[in-house]
């Protein structure tokens, strides 16, 4: 009689545990924040250079009233890094100007912040002339970037 008692039990309880098909709907769905980056092929030391970079916060622009910055430094040098201020000029489009005190290589980063999520995308890019060392680490990450972005 026990037994009988706890296979119902255990049955009602199995039952009472199962998920409604429509549960799924009541969860956030995750957001993911896509950043393209609009810089100029040729960058050149001394003068005021102009960035463009379009957010997306699930393939829509995110609003103005999100929190955006952007980071500069030469490569190797993170802990000299320079806020630039990023100017909102519509709906998911930012702008920034900076002036590159030398020929090099630097890392630029946005950092995004929605209320759904915070990223920091990190760009490194070439001004004026490279030394062949500089050369080779620009073309050793842009191998990278390559691999990584093929199996997607």
């Amino acid at each position: 009689m026990k037994k009988g008692w706890m296979l119902g039990f255990l049955l009602m309880f199995l039952t009472a545990c199962q998920l409604d098909p429509k549960t799924e709907e009541l969860y956030e769905k995750p957001t993911s924040i896509h950043v393209n980056t609009d810089i100029p092929s040729q960058i050149s030391s001394q003068k005021e250079q102009a960035f463009r970079f379009l957010i997306k916060e699930n393939r829509k622009p995110i609003r103005a009233s999100s929190d955006v910055k952007i980071s500069v430094w030469k490569y190797g040098e993170a802990d000299l890094q320079t806020p630039v201020k990023a100017e909102w000029e519509r709906e998911g489009v930012y702008t920034a100007s900076y002036i590159f005190p030398e020929d090099g290589l630097y890392d630029i980063r946005l950092d995004v912040k929605t209320a759904h999520q915070h990223i920091m995308p990190t760009k490194r890019i070439a001004v004026g002339q490279l030394t062949e060392e500089e050369k080779d680490i620009l073309q050793n990450k842009q191998k990278k970037e390559k691999q990584t972005h093929s199996h997607h």
